[in-house]
């Protein structure tokens, strides 16, 4: 009788990353928060006050580079025969859990996020949150934001995803 070999597989976590992976990475490029105000005339020009927060040229490259980091070690889980793998799932579980709480941030209190982005002390945002009260100016999560929130929460889904083992007859 042979004697079976197991072998484990972690392909359904590490796709699950990837597809995490892909949503930060487009949610990097497009614009985390918006601010956008009434239309103005003056003196027969039309201004419309409109401000956008995020992207790549705008702190986006960061959010890119720990999403390579985790599209390293969802590569590496898929690559992986040993039981758990268990340095590459906390990592994802780190890197997920973050994306997750930034968009939970930017979803919660996004005038705070937008003030502190401007490099605006405490008294700034106060008079920030104050215009946003009183005037038709309103600062709101972008699709961005969005999809930063997805992605995180795939990558932490992925990270807590059991693997498969499976029975693999010697050759």
């Amino acid at each position: 009788m042979r004697e079976r070999k197991y072998e484990y597989d972690h392909y359904l976590p590490g796709l699950t990353a990837v597809a995490g992976v892909v949503a930060i990475a487009v949610g990097a490029a497009l614009p985390l928060l918006e601010a956008t105000g009434p239309d103005l005339t003056i003196r027969g020009v039309g201004l419309s006050l409109r401000d956008s927060v995020g992207g790549l040229a705008d702190g986006g490259g960061y959010i890119l580079i720990a999403a390579g980091a985790a599209l390293l070690c969802a590569v590496v889980l898929m690559a992986t025969h040993a039981r758990r793998a268990l340095g590459c799932r906390l990592l994802l579980l780190l890197i997920g859990g973050g994306a997750v709480l930034a968009a939970v941030f930017f979803l919660v209190a996004p005038v705070s996020v937008y003030a502190a982005w401007l490099g605006l002390n405490e008294r700034g945002a106060d008079v920030l949150q104050a215009v946003v009260d009183k005037t038709p100016l309103a600062i709101k999560p972008a699709p961005g934001a969005f999809l930063l929130g997805l992605g995180g929460l795939l990558i932490a889904i992925g990270a807590v995803l059991p693997w498969r083992r499976s029975t693999r007859q010697p050759v």
